[in-house]
């Protein structure tokens, strides 16, 4: 058995700023420029072992009564579980369950490139490629497998949180990244050095045209990153100087950036409806300049986000738009950087 605690981490300050209103002052609008305060980020306890495989929890009551797992045998040699906690995720695959498995690969000294990740049957084709990335075997399977495995306890499952970044930050992972961030596109185009991060779908800019026409004479190229490949999402953060990206999973090959190639600054266009301070927190960790600039509010959200008895989390996936003026004040800002946390 073996148990880590993991410590809290104190987030520095950081500005974010909103769009004009009349909430500053009632005859001439103008942008709030939030100073958020420093905060601590909890940490948590890992417990780890050996024993039997437990059987795959699914995803609903339903599929519980319709489908039982059959049953097969265990692959040979380290197998872990990963079959909870969305690894279907782009984020949270690479921002929490890659970095756990790095952290239970040193606690047990053994070799990443050594063990079977378990995940579920409908894992995206980009996770599998970033895991081959990464030298890394993953299993898709739903089945319940019978054998022993290294099994992990993570209370809470965000206390990684504060340590995620060093246990990336090691010769296998670095050298791995590394390899794939110098490596050139085969089709020789080159990746921008200013770059703002779009997206399809959900979350999306109301006023994308607008935003993007005013960061073209800043000299960023816009992308979405679901039209990259793995690897050049891994490269484009290696590439870029610069990122304005809409918060999302978009984000989260920013933890395996180094040092010298990593951008310096981070302006993230924040939907009213879906406030997080994940990359703030990421950013600090890697020594890069945060801002934030937060999207317009809509009268339906005033109400609930006022209850504060409860998460705001209907809202999340709603289309925002953002306000050039508050745009344009979040590049006036000297960014803070940060010396990288250790």
């Amino acid at each position: 058995m073996h148990a880590l605690t993991i410590a809290p981490f104190t987030v520095p300050e950081h500005w974010l700023i909103t769009p004009a209103s009349h909430f500053v002052d009632r005859f001439v609008p103008d942008c709030e420029q939030i100073l958020l305060p420093a905060k601590q980020v909890e940490g948590g306890t890992l417990t780890l072992s050996r024993g039997p495989l437990p059987a795959p929890v699914p995803a609903s009551r339903t599929a519980r009564l319709l489908k039982r797992a059959k049953s097969e045998p265990a692959p040979k040699g380290d197998v872990i579980d990963l079959r909870r906690d969305a690894p279907q995720n782009w984020a949270h695959f690479l921002n929490n369950h890659l970095p756990l498995i790095f952290k239970i690969c040193e606690l047990m000294e053994i070799d990443p490139a050594e063990v079977t990740l378990l995940v579920p049957q409908n894992t995206p084709a980009y996770i599998k490629a970033a895991a081959d990335l990464l030298g890394i075997t993953l299993l898709a399977s739903d089945a319940h497998f019978q054998g022993e495995g290294l099994l992990y306890d993570l209370t809470p499952w965000t206390g990684l949180r504060p340590e995620r970044h060093l246990w990336v930050d090691s010769d296998v992972v670095r050298n791995r990244t590394r390899t794939v961030a110098r490596n050139t596109r085969p089709d020789g185009i080159l990746l921008p050095q200013k770059a703002f991060l779009s997206r399809r779908d959900t979350r999306t800019l109301e006023n994308e045209t607008e935003v993007s026409d005013w960061l073209r004479t800043k000299g960023f190229v816009k992308l979405y990153v679901e039209d990259l490949s793995a690897a050049d999402q891994f490269r484009l953060f290696n590439t870029a100087h610069e990122i304005v990206a809409i918060h999302g999973a978009s984000l989260a090959p920013l933890l395996y950036t180094h040092a010298n190639t990593r951008p310096k600054r981070l302006i993230e266009l924040m939907p009213c409806g879906h406030m997080t301070d994940v990359y703030r927190v990421m950013a600090a960790q890697l020594g890069i300049g945060w801002t934030g600039v937060r999207g317009r509010i809509k009268p339906n959200y005033v109400t609930p986000a006022y209850d504060l008895s409860q998460p705001f989390l209907s809202q999340s996936l709603d289309s925002f738009s953002i306000d050039i003026a508050a745009l344009s004040r979040a590049f006036d800002l000297a960014p803070a950087l940060t010396d990288r946390a250790r």
